[in-house]
């Protein structure tokens, strides 16, 4: 049996589940990294002039990475939200189709 002979089935709901736990953990990623950021930005002010830039520097780095990681996750999950949406929508539609070709229609109405 080759690929396309295999069915392709989605599970809304597990799809919906998966990206309710990327977005989730990219906002509880958002929370760690800035408590992180903050804590290393308080121990920056207790050093000298250029440990204190050195380790500020650094850290604007990490928080710029950061940033852009949990927005990526953030994005890809609320593109599964939509993704699923959109397959739900096409989904019901082909059903609506398959279903009215597939049921034979009997006009009785009076042609006289």
């Amino acid at each position: 049996m080759g690929n396309a002979d295999k069915l392709f089935k989605v599970d809304i709901l597990d799809l919906h589940a998966a990206a309710t736990k990327i977005t989730g953990g990219a906002a509880d990623a958002v929370d760690e990294f800035s408590r992180h950021h903050s804590s290393l930005d308080e121990a920056a002010s207790g050093l000298f002039a250029t440990s204190q830039f050195a380790l500020r520097a650094k850290v604007d780095s990490w928080r710029s990475a950061a940033n852009a990681l949990t927005s990526q996750a953030d994005g890809h999950g609320a593109n599964m939200h939509s993704s699923g949406y959109e397959y739900e929508t096409a989904e019901a539609a082909n059903v609506a189709l398959v279903e009215s070709v597939s049921s034979p229609q009997l006009d009785l109405s009076d042609r006289t």
